[in-house]
């Protein structure tokens, strides 16, 4: 599993589509694994969606998150994967 957490720093970020870019973690069996920093390539409605899914990334956790990208996440994940929206 990889899991994407939208950075500021060393902290998460308040805004998915304004942060600094993304810690990915590659989990398995409950241990992480590689850990890869990937800079955010830009905020263009509907691109960051499209671009973690291309990193293979599962799960993704951010500070808070625009109604459209979150839409994004549940249609692209819905179709053939676990992701779905879920507030903590």
């Amino acid at each position: 599993m990889k899991i994407a957490v939208a950075c500021e720093g060393k902290v998460v970020s308040g805004h998915f589509g304004h942060c600094e870019g993304f810690e990915i973690y590659e989990v398995d069996e409950n241990k992480v694994g590689k850990k890869e920093f990937v800079a955010n390539p830009g905020h263009r409605p509907g691109f960051l969606p499209v671009f973690l899914k291309e990193q293979n990334v599962n799960v993704i956790i951010a500070g808070g998150m625009g109604e459209t990208a979150q839409q994004l996440f549940c249609r692209k994940w819905h179709s053939g994967s676990s992701w779905g929206k879920r507030k903590l």
